[in-house]
């Protein structure tokens, strides 16, 4: 953010110098007040290109942010206010399913779990219950009459 300083006055008594600084201050941009950067850096961790962690991936983010603000001109003794501020960051996530499949005895459990979940049908899932899958949906309610 920039800003236009003016002499103090009307601005119809400014002299020609007075109007040449304002011209020169516009054509500037105007005196910068206030500055803001903010940035980021992303990178993925190739942890998962090692053999044995190939279940694992791992993401590391680096960020920061500069603030300057600029101090008042009519107080001069203040000074400027610098702030800086930055975040590091690592996120791990593990595919499971991945890292049990290198175990032959759960990758083995593992598929005979998807071929039955494949050839279930829905009727099948309350057979041993005795009661019909067309009615397990059904609420059950018991009248009395006292």
């Amino acid at each position: 953010m920039a800003r236009i300083d003016e002499p103090p006055g009307s601005v119809d008594n400014y002299t020609p110098e007075q109007r040449k600084a304002i011209k020169d201050s516009i054509m500037k941009g105007g005196r910068l007040t206030n500055y803001n950067q903010k940035f980021a850096l992303n990178y993925s961790v190739p942890i998962n290109k090692i053999p044995m962690l190939d279940w694992v991936t791992l993401q590391a983010t680096y960020s920061g942010e500069y603030h300057w603000t600029a101090a008042p001109t009519s107080i001069a003794d203040v000074g400027n206010l610098i702030e800086n501020a930055n975040n590091k960051q690592l996120n791990a996530s593990a595919n499971l399913i991945t890292l049990y499949n290198k175990i032959s005895y759960l990758k083995k459990l593992n598929e005979t779990n998807k071929q039955q979940n494949k050839t279930a049908r829905p009727e099948d899932r309350y057979k041993n219950e005795g009661v019909p899958a067309k009615d397990k949906n059904k609420n059950k309610s018991a009248n009395k009459n006292l």
